[in-house]
């Protein structure tokens, strides 16, 4: 069954009591729209005693990442839900329902300086201590969310593009495949299962603006770019100046051109949405602009390729499953499951510290459950 989820403290934090009950409203709203596909939707409000009633349970207190993960696992026990939970939307961003914060698989901090992985997984593990639960845990999950400083009223703007999505969603047709010029051999290996025509963009020679905006208009969006944290362009590189250049900047998304399409980034935190807004974040911008899912990094990932070790294709093969995914119809949350599941099986070793990272920081920002 499809549970959507948030935390109404953190909404009357982040929006105001009158904000709050805005997008608590709208939060209904969306369920019933839900509701009339999938019977067995329900919402709850984690911290909000009449919302928990519905359960039969008492309010869980919350504080930080462990005690919503235990409300979720009380939640997930109730006798009055229908069926076991599916599919989990968060409704929030890292102000309102924090993200986990996990120690980085990858302890050499020369090769990657993240002390920590944000991820949503361990919510989606229900409290399982299993580390493979961590890794692909058995529930889809997403978030949405319109970033740190937006107002209720724009957090609704964007639950209002969610709904659309639901009933009447913007047709799109091909895709787009936006890659840094060095790394195309393996960006179309990750995208040969995109659906066509495929229309290339290669950096440096190509750069999206709201000039040429219409570029991105498609049904799904593969970038293999770079991304540096607290830097809201994705960039390529141009090998003969021997810098870094940008390929895509947030304000580069016009609703014209990807409402309803999916987008998968190897950008190098390019889920990095904590703290950020649309201004800073091309992801939440994405998702402002009506995008149906964005999958990225909330960190720095391995992909394409590596100076300093070779082999670490793991975000390229995760770009690969999902898309492989996506041409059998799976759901936003499916197909990045599904992608997990084949790069865990792509191994006969143990699987080593980098795609352990890989694993736990690609997370989804949209309605998991959406086609």
């Amino acid at each position: 069954m499809f549970l959507a989820t948030t935390i109404k403290s953190g909404l009357v934090s982040a929006y105001g009591g009158e904000g709050c009950q805005t997008v608590l409203g709208k939060l209904d709203q969306y369920l019933t729209v839900v509701s009339g596909v999938t019977p067995n939707a329900a919402a709850a409000v984690l911290d909000d005693a009449a919302s928990m009633d519905r359960f039969g349970l008492p309010p869980q207190p919350v504080g930080d990442p462990s005690s919503i993960t235990a409300g979720l696992r009380r939640l997930s026990t109730s006798a009055r839900l229908p069926e076991p939970i599916s599919e989990i939307l968060i409704f929030g961003g890292d102000e309102v329902f924090p993200f986990w914060r996990v120690v980085n698989p990858v302890e050499d901090r020369n090769a990657d300086p993240d002390p920590q992985v944000l991820t949503d997984n361990v919510y989606a593990a229900l409290g399982s201590n299993s580390q493979d639960d961590w890794l692909n845990p058995p529930i889809a999950i997403g978030r949405i969310c319109p970033g740190r400083g937006a107002s209720a009223n724009e957090f609704s703007d964007v639950l209002d593009l969610l709904i659309r999505n639901r009933q009447n969603r913007p047709p799109r047709s091909g895709s787009c495949a936006f890659s840094n010029r060095s790394w195309e051999k393996a960006s179309q290996t990750a995208a040969a299962r995109l659906t066509e025509p495929v229309h290339w963009l290669l950096s440096p020679d190509d750069c999206v603006t709201p000039g040429n905006a219409t570029q991105l208009n498609c049904r799904f969006l593969y970038c293999n770019l770079h991304g540096f944290e607290n830097d809201p362009a994705w960039k390529g590189y141009n090998t003969l100046l021997d810098q870094f250049v940008v390929a895509l900047t947030p304000d580069a998304v016009s609703r014209d051109y990807v409402a309803g399409a999916t987008v998968f980034s190897e950008a190098c935190y390019g889920l990095d949405v904590a703290g950020k807004s649309t201004a800073n974040s091309c992801a939440l911008k994405f998702i402002a602009e009506g995008a149906a899912a964005v999958v990225g990094a909330t960190g720095l990932a391995f992909g394409s390729f590596s100076e300093w070790q070779t082999n670490l294709l793991n975000a390229d093969r995760l770009a690969s499953g999902f898309f492989e995914a996506a041409s059998q119809g799976q759901t936003a949350g499916g197909c990045l499951r599904a992608a997990r599941s084949a790069l865990m099986g792509s191994t006969s070793t143990a699987l080593n510290t980098f795609e352990k990272k890989t694993l736990l920081q690609f997370c989804l920002l949209g309605d998991p459950s959406l086609a």
